[in-house]
């Protein structure tokens, strides 16, 4: 099946049925562009792609639930935004401890 077709929230909707293909891409749309919105707050690479795949486990577990969540990219950012956070608060606290 073509996923490329199908709008975000129908992916959304798939992801929600635990289609891996949906989330594959939907992956492939936005990780990109939530990589650099994470980056842009955690210049490391290897901390920003961890951060990243975080990210879209999280999609997974919440099986796609954006209802009510606004547009999907929207949704996307908020998680990345929440994770990036925590790894900011952790890369503190371990500064702090040392």
């Amino acid at each position: 099946m073509d996923y490329k077709q199908y709008t975000d929230e129908a992916l959304a909707r798939l992801i929600q049925q635990q289609d891996t293909e949906a989330l594959a891409e939907l992956y492939d749309r936005y990780a990109q562009v939530i990589y650099n919105l994470i980056f842009r707050l955690i210049p490391d690479p290897a901390i920003a792609g961890e951060t990243l795949q975080e990210t879209f486990w999280q999609v997974w577990q919440e099986k796609g639930n954006v209802v009510g969540q606004g547009a999907v990219l929207a949704w996307l950012w908020r998680l990345a935004r929440t994770k990036t956070v925590e790894q900011l608060r952790q890369a503190r606290s371990f500064s702090t401890e040392k």
